[in-house]
């Protein structure tokens, strides 16, 4: 059986990454590990100051990305995020798939949980995929979250609802 004892949550501050970032503080909390948060600068950005201003990487962020969302999933444990042990990093400039397969194998992760942007065809072909990337890369196993899909969250923190379907 597959040990989780530590999480890494690689994001962009997209809604990609914001619907992503409930699955892994969940699963994060649902093993008892600790959750990675890690924000890459690509290359393309010069000005990194300018960078931080327009994508906070904060505790108030990510407690906003955790709100229960809406009603069809009300029901929901969502994990106490001040009771997760959460580890933030943010890198000043690098290729985002590639820090991202580095910082798994310099942590020690043993899961990656992030959110795509859904592009498909031309889209995809022109301008990359990081997921797709990352998924090709990583030696350790990777849950990616599709946009606009409902949430697969238990709505118990039981060994019953972890395995019902």
């Amino acid at each position: 059986m597959l040990s989780i004892r530590r999480v890494l949550f690689p994001t962009d501050f997209s809604d990609g990454a914001k619907r992503a970032f409930p699955q892994a503080a969940y699963l994060a909390d649902w093993h008892d590990a600790e959750l990675h948060v890690l924000n890459v600068t690509g290359r393309h950005l010069h000005d990194y100051e300018e960078t931080k201003e327009r994508f906070p990487f904060s505790d108030d962020t990510l407690a906003g990305w955790l709100r229960r969302p809406s009603k069809s999933i009300s029901g929901s444990k969502w994990p106490d995020l001040e009771a997760l042990p959460i580890t933030q990093t943010q890198v000043e400039s690098a290729e985002p798939a590639e820090r991202v397969v580095d910082y798994t194998e310099d942590e020690d992760i043993d899961l990656v949980v992030m959110g795509t942007h859904g592009r498909t065809g031309l889209d995809r072909v022109l301008l990359g995929s990081v997921a797709e990337r990352v998924l090709r890369q990583s030696p350790k196993p990777v849950f990616v979250v599709k946009p606009d899909r409902k949430s697969l969250v238990p709505a118990s923190k039981t060994e019953a609802a972890a395995t019902q379907k």
